[in-house]
C-alpha cells in the first residue's frame, strides 16, 4: 500500500524553503526568487495542510509566465491533490461516507482538495473505484 506523502516532511526536507506565517491575508502564497511561503495561521489543520502542499508544488515546478498562471495553478492544483490523496485512502473514505465533508475529513483534505482529486482520477482509477464501491452496496 502506497504511503501518503506528507507536505510537512516534504517541508523538512527542503531547508532552503522558508515558512512564514501571517495571521490575515491570502492563504498562502510562494515567494519564488527567496523560496519563502507564506501560510495563513488561522486555518483549520486540513486546510493548512493543503495549501503547504500546493505551494511545494509550486516550489518544484517554479514559476512561469503570467499568461500561464491560470494552467499552472489548475495543474498545481491536481498535482498536490493527487499526491496528499491515494487511491488506497479515497476508496476508504468513500466506502463509508455519505457526504464529501466527511470524506474530505477523513482524508485531512479541505474540500476542493478532494474535488481536485475527484475531478482528475485517471479511467483506470475511476474503474477500480466503482468496482470497489460496488461491492458496498451488495453487502
Amino acid at each position: 500500500m502506497q504511503q501518503p506523502w506528507n507536505p510537512w516532511r516534504e517541508l523538512s526536507n527542503r531547508p532552503e524553503v522558508k515558512l512564514e506565517w501571517i495571521h490575515r491575508g491570502k492563504r498562502g502564497c510562494i515567494d519564488f526568487t527567496t523560496r519563502t511561503i507564506t501560510l495563513r495561521y488561522s486555518m483549520p489543520f486540513e486546510e493548512r495542510r493543503c495549501v503547504i502542499a500546493h505551494e511545494l508544488v509550486h516550489d518544484e515546478r517554479g514559476d512561469v509566465p503570467r499568461w500561464m498562471k491560470p494552467r499552472e495553478e489548475a495543474a498545481v492544483r491536481r498535482e498536490s491533490a493527487r499526491r496528499l490523496i491515494t487511491l488506497d485512502e479515497l476508496e476508504r473514505a468513500l466506502r463509508w461516507a455519505e457526504y464529501i465533508e466527511d470524506a474530505a475529513e477523513e482524508l485531512r483534505v479541505d474540500v476542493p482538495t478532494l474535488q481536485a482529486r475527484l475531478a482528475d482520477l485517471t479511467e483506470d482509477e475511476r474503474a477500480h473505484l466503482e468496482r470497489q464501491l460496488e461491492h458496498r452496496h451488495h453487502h
